[in-house]
């Protein structure tokens, strides 16, 4: 799952290779299928279910359409590129 800057997720769940977008607000009670994307700025209502592989965007959130094989593979791409980051960072770490 990838997160971007200054989103919200309060006690919803979140499913496997999904990209919740900046400012993007998921409320309690809300599950996202795998592979889904939220839309920057999109308000997922409490205790919504969005579906597998689902483009959800607006205030409140709906379906617009499904997510593509490229799109679902630059989740994954993006998740990774993250995962490495932390372990340079972290390799990269030096007592003050």
């Amino acid at each position: 799952m990838v997160a971007g800057h200054g989103a919200i997720l309060h006690g919803c769940q979140v499913g496997d290779d999904c990209l919740i977008g900046m400012g993007a607000i998921v409320l309690n009670g809300a599950r996202l299928g795998p592979g889904c994307i939220v839309a920057a700025g999109a308000l997922i209502p409490e205790g919504r279910e969005i579906p597998e592989r689902s483009l959800v965007m607006g205030v409140p959130a709906r379906v617009v359409r499904a997510v593509t094989d490229a799109e679902l593979a630059e989740i994954r791409a993006a998740a990774e590129r993250y995962r490495q980051r932390a372990g340079a960072y972290r390799s990269a770490l030096r007592a003050l």
